[in-house]
């Protein structure tokens, strides 16, 4: 892979890019604006994902294209924004004969993910897993050659409150010297990826497309992962403030608002309070229908290829330890005594 097209520069994409400029590939990254921290030696166009014209020119003579947009927490949105968004690109992708990567979640198998590997069959227990379900049967059928790197819940110091929910109801919380609140069983296995162990594993995968799809079409690929139970992500979150091996942030709690003995026992949301908030919220709504990721358990079994290219997954305890050390900004002020 010598030339490779970025599309979004959330966390993932940004990311990706990193990394991809790391291993010397002409990187280009396409958004609807100039990102704010594009890693140096990117280039940077200003497309939309959902433009044909945009997407069609941007594509023309690179090797493999990573597509790392996305659309709002709401399966509604989804299904009316993200399968006219692959549509174009993988269109694009196979005239320009081009391999598209994409990112992928556990919602299409979210009903049976105990023990989640590359072969399982899709249980979606929602509709936005029924939407995840659909888009990779068109990534299946499509003549575009493509690979889809499928990750559980992100972890790690560059993830956003925003879509990793260990940050949200976890990290964030005990680094602000706050009890931790859960929306799942405390004692199941969950599965977690370091959005670093994703990066290179759609990296590697873009780079060894050839090999992997051999004969073309499409192929499903799982990262290297871990699966720990919350219960545990939470005492190891505040074994880090207790120790003062944390941030700033977390030191500026022990400094001031001191966390209590045991503080690290979370708080677990019953189900029916999580389905009753969700009258209220859509967000609340769409979390309340995965309830069989967070009560009965998830673990994902690493893609054979990716194992044995990039070796195991990055610990799970060192993810926790630096997104406890690098609160999002709300929590590290109010850790201060100050305001978000």
């Amino acid at each position: 892979m010598e030339s490779a097209l970025v599309i979004g520069h959330g966390q993932i994409g940004a990311r990706v890019a990193e990394d991809l400029v790391g291993q010397g590939v002409a990187t280009t990254v396409m958004s609807r604006s100039v990102p704010a921290g594009l890693v140096e030696g990117a280039r940077h166009r200003v497309g939309d994902a959902g433009s044909e014209w945009d997407v069609a020119s941007a594509i023309g003579g690179v090797d493999a294209v990573f597509a790392c947009f996305h659309a709002a927490y709401d399966a509604r949105v989804w299904e009316r924004t993200l399968p006219r968004l692959e549509r174009t690109v993988l269109d694009a992708a196979a005239g320009a004969g081009a391999v598209v990567v994409f990112p992928e979640s556990t919602y299409a198998f979210a009903a049976d993910a105990a023990r989640l590997h590359d072969r399982a069959g899709f249980a979606p227990a929602d509709h936005k897993g029924r939407v995840r379900q659909r888009l990779l049967q068109a990534r299946e059928e499509h003549a575009a050659r493509a690979l889809s790197v499928l990750a559980g819940d992100l972890i790690g110091p560059a993830t956003h409150a925003a879509s990793s929910v260990v940050r949200l109801t976890v990290t964030d919380r005990v680094a602000a010297g706050r009890r931790p609140v859960l929306l799942g069983d405390p004692d199941v296995p969950h599965g977690f990826t370091e959005l670093a162990d994703l990066a290179a594993a759609m990296v590697w995968a873009g780079g060894h497309a050839d090999a992997v799809l051999r004969s073309g079409g499409h192929r499903l690929l799982i990262a290297p992962s871990s699966a720990p139970t919350l219960r545990e992500v939470c005492q190891h979150a505040q074994r880090v403030v207790d120790s003062g091996g944390a941030g700033r942030g977390a030191r500026g709690v022990q400094e001031g608002r001191t966390t209590r003995p045991g503080s690290s026992r979370p708080g677990v949301v019953p189900q029916w309070t999580v389905a009753a908030l969700g009258t209220a919220s859509r967000t609340m709504k769409e979390i309340a229908r995965l309830q069989p990721l967070w009560r009965r358990g998830s673990s994902l079994v690493a893609s054979a290829e990716l194992e044995a290219a990039l070796g195991g997954p990055t610990a799970w305890q060192r993810s926790v330890e630096a997104m406890v050390s690098s609160p999002s900004r709300a929590e590290a002020l109010q850790a201060r005594g100050g305001r978000a």
